[in-house]
């Protein structure tokens, strides 16, 4: 008999023991434990909103004054933009204006300030960057200055966005001679870094100049950084194209204005 009470004391420690191990789990799923995990999820997605995406320059958190800014010099262009048509319909009736389509607009990274640079293209083959800086945005190219693109071989600009790399490459003599013009932005303005050119000609006399017995050869057979002739191995250091995008405009007026304005309302 005793031996039964003894066996029955020890199941009943151990049927105690495990009752005070499912209070310890239960302790730790408590509703505060919850309510506190909870209260962080919450605060961390209040913290994060999609400004936060420095990638994208319409998601990135640019300051609404810069993004005000834009909107307002938007506007400027467009309207500068529909006097000048107003303009040569009024002067000009004979005039076919249906090639003069529409501006498009972008924002882009450039440099990696994270504050966006303006780009601004129109049909006629032009190209204008704007650029923002102590509470003015400035016109990068030079006052009144605008790009063209289109023409003497150059189809057009890129730039390798947030490393402040713009370029544009173009064709001399058919071809014989490639070159590639580099860019760097340096506070609000544009300035050339050097040029690139490879000669696909037997240039004897050395003046990157084909005769017109010269025919073209599909390998290079020199190489320039602007005047000076070096190597195929330091003329591939500076032929930066890799991750290169194309910069135009992308976006109608109504467009870019929608995009610019939700981008302030995220805030």
């Amino acid at each position: 008999m005793k031996k039964l009470l003894l066996v029955l004391a020890v199941v009943l420690a151990v049927g105690v023991m495990f009752a005070a191990c499912g209070e310890e789990k239960k302790e730790g799923n408590s509703p505060v434990s919850i309510s506190n995990s909870t209260k962080e999820k919450d605060k961390k997605e209040k913290d994060s909103y999609v400004g936060q995406d420095d990638t994208d320059p319409y998601t990135a958190n640019v300051p609404n004054e810069i993004i005000d800014f834009y909107i307002e010099k938007v506007n400027e262009i467009e309207d500068a933009h529909k006097a000048e048509l107003n303009d040569i319909i009024e002067n000009n009736p004979d005039y076919d204006i249906s090639s003069l389509k529409n501006l498009k607009y972008d924002l882009v990274f450039i440099d990696d300030n994270n504050t966006p640079e303006l780009v601004v293209t129109d049909s006629r083959g032009w190209i204008t960057v704007y650029a923002y800086e102590g509470g003015k945005i400035v016109n990068a190219l030079g006052e009144d200055e605008r790009w063209p693109f289109g023409i003497a071989g150059n189809a057009g600009y890129e730039f390798i966005p947030k490393k402040n790399v713009v370029f544009f490459r173009s064709n001399e003599f058919a071809g014989m001679i490639r070159d590639y013009a580099y860019f760097e932005l340096k506070g609000t303005k544009l300035e050339q870094s050097y040029v690139l050119s490879e000669v696909h000609f037997n240039d004897d006399k050395n003046d990157r100049t084909p005769d017109e017995n010269d025919e073209f050869l599909e390998e290079a057979t020199a190489y320039y950084k602007d005047d000076k002739k070096v190597s195929e191995k330091e003329f591939n250091k500076y032929l930066v194209i890799k991750d290169a995008e194309e910069l135009t405009g992308k976006k109608s007026y109504t467009e870019i204005i929608a995009a610019l304005s939700s981008l302030v309302n995220v805030k």
